[in-house]
């Protein structure tokens, strides 16, 4: 079996289509959604301050603190602000996704839904779009994913993060929102089958990959049901691995996701100096 240590599937099911599933069937709103909070600057010393309690509640995988410590809410407002959704249906749209984080496990699996072997590392502090930002170590069975969280201050003083990144992807966290509800937007009947496919990649990886595959190409190649796909189909066998590694890295060259992605992929075809030039490649981005 292909080893999966360096592929992380948390990300891959962020997306709010399954909830997009009931939002669809509601009755349309006026007006669209409000813009969430902007936040102020944070000072270095906040920063860490908020990298080692977020580390903390990691390891306890407190769904109930890491609630109030990262406003998903506010990643899928932009989320659907920045989306092709009419703004008469984006409130529904949001209902719909809040109630479906609410069943879901959005937050739990940045601590590996709680396994008693995952990891959360504070690394260090950085910038990103002009804002600090922590940066953590994800790890647990399923392999290593780098995070870093978009930080600021709110209202009433509180640091909190309103966005994340992932390295996996390549992509942030209203990204990860807006890309799936924009394709299903325009395919609303395909959504049933999409939630029921992020399902099976995990449990199924076999039979989640053979309908991923009768897809069309506009929702088949979204960027976070392929790195799902990737992970899925490292269970598989290393031919399936290596074909989707492949697949992954035609549709997205050049993308910042690729060396943490191909790196597993590279090893399986002992192309080891190539292996190696990713994880410095890596190593300089981090």
């Amino acid at each position: 079996m292909p080893s999966a240590s360096v592929l992380r599937s948390s990300l891959a099911r962020l997306s709010g289509c399954i909830a997009l599933v009931v939002a669809l069937g509601l009755v349309a709103c006026k007006g669209g959604t409000k813009a969430p909070e902007t936040l102020k600057p944070v000072t270095d010393e906040e920063a860490t301050a908020f990298g080692k309690t977020l580390e903390d509640t990691l390891a306890r995988c407190d769904s109930a603190k890491l609630n109030v410590l990262i406003d998903v809410e506010a990643a899928m407002r932009r989320a659907i602000r920045r989306s092709t959704i009419p703004k008469g249906q984006q409130q529904a749209v949001l209902r719909g996704m809040l109630e479906g984080a609410k069943n879901g496990d959005v937050l739990s699996q940045l601590c590996g839904r709680g396994e008693e072997n995952a990891i959360a590392r504070f690394v260090r502090l950085r910038e990103r779009d002009n804002r600090k930002s922590a940066l953590f170590r994800l790890s647990s069975s399923e392999g290593i994913n780098y995070v870093e969280f978009y930080l600021g201050k709110a209202k009433d003083e509180r640091v909190i993060a309103d966005n994340f990144y992932a390295y996996l992807s390549g992509t942030d966290l209203v990204e990860s929102y807006r890309a799936p509800l924009d394709a299903l937007i325009e395919t609303p009947s395909a959504a049933q089958s999409f939630a029921e496919v992020l399902v099976e990649l995990e449990s199924e990886p076999e039979k989640g990959l053979a309908r991923m595959a009768s897809f069309p190409p506009s929702i088949r190649d979204i960027k976070m049901l392929q790195v799902a796909a990737v992970v899925a189909a490292s269970k598989v066998d290393d031919e399936t691995y290596s074909a989707a590694i492949a697949y992954y890295e035609k549709l997205f060259p050049n993308d910042p996701s690729l060396d943490l992605i191909t790196i597993d992929g590279l090893v399986l075809a002992k192309k080891f100096s190539e292996a190696l030039a990713s994880v410095d490649r890596f190593d300089k981005a981090l």
